[in-house]
């Protein structure tokens, strides 16, 4: 994926009744680096004043060493062999939102089970792993390549692990602690408390890439959240305009999208505009850029889920 993505100095909050959820506040920005890697990529930042709703905050940003590292695993691994040289080429230069991984079983499995073999830093402010995951999740998008596990107890105990490593007991509560289970997630109730919902939010996107009723574990936690909030104010739209300004918006997906976002009209979006296009709104909708809100009894982003698979 083109890193892109964080950094508006205004926040979005989901309507709620007693609380508010913080989604993640990307802003999609191009940056150039200066390094030898010759970087083609755009970074996500987060507005500085909601850092502190990130659960992985502690993560240190991606230093030369870190991009090094990338890039040899991108030459010196499987990478080449199994997915390409074109994507090889592509995660050497940390070019992600490029990344094809969807035409190869061995590639996807080969990747997924690499995850943890990337770098542990940000670009801007998202991880490695959390961008190269979500072009493994894209190939849900296009079906054909069945290769998305079933959730199951190596799930729980990488979930129990994530609990753990996150204090999710001590931010919300030992019930929803417990809860925090492939079967459990769907009946979390978070309502109560804000500190709880900004966590799971940012949890959701962490999650092993697995399948628990047709779903990704991943939807099932934003669908127990999405019991919290209301109709889109003023706030979410604003924040969608936001998303507008950015210039990888009109780059990849053009002025038609542009203008779509501006007036709120998320039907209009030109998702087909070029791969790189539905790519970024892919990753808008799995990965919480779009507010969580609804509008006309369904969720602002949910008819994003039919566009998407249309191209």
């Amino acid at each position: 994926m083109v890193l892109i993505l964080r950094a508006i100095a205004i926040a979005c909050f989901a309507a709620l009744a007693t609380a508010k959820v913080h989604p993640p506040t990307h802003q999609f920005s191009k940056t150039h680096g200066n390094h030898h890697h010759q970087k083609h990529h755009h970074d996500l930042k987060v507005a500085k004043e909601y850092a502190q709703h990130e659960v992985d905050g502690a993560i240190p940003a991606c230093t030369e060493d870190d991009l090094t590292s990338l890039a040899q695993f991108a030459t010196n691994s499987d990478v080449k062999k199994l997915c390409g040289e074109k994507n090889a080429e592509h995660l050497k230069t940390a070019n992600l939102f490029k990344l094809e991984l969807c035409n190869s079983v061995d590639c996807w499995s080969y990747i997924n089970d690499s995850l943890d073999k990337l770098p542990h830093c940000k670009l801007g402010e998202i991880t490695l792993k959390h961008y190269v995951s979500n072009r493994l999740k894209y190939c849900n998008v296009l079906g054909g390549l069945q290769v998305f596990p079933e959730c199951d107890q190596k799930t729980d105990a990488a979930l129990s692990k994530l609990s753990k490593e996150t204090n999710l007991k001590d931010v919300c509560g030992a019930t929803i602690a417990k809860q925090f289970t492939v079967h459990g997630v769907s009946s979390i109730n978070a309502c109560g408390s804000q500190k709880c919902m900004n966590a799971l939010f940012e949890l959701s996107s962490q999650l092993p890439i697995c399948k628990h009723k047709f779903k990704f574990l991943q939807d099932h936690v934003v669908a127990a959240l999405s019991k919290c909030v209301g109709e889109c104010s003023a706030h979410e739209y604003e924040w969608v305009e936001h998303i507008a300004d950015d210039p990888i918006v009109s780059e990849y997906c053009g002025n038609a999208t542009v203008s779509a976002l501006k007036a709120h009209s998320i039907e209009d979006i030109d998702v087909c505009a070029s791969p790189e296009c539905n790519a970024l709104i892919f990753f808008f909708k799995q990965e919480n850029t779009l507010p969580m809100c609804f509008e006309g009894g369904e969720l602002l982003r949910e008819p994003l889920t039919d566009m998407l698979i249309k191209c």
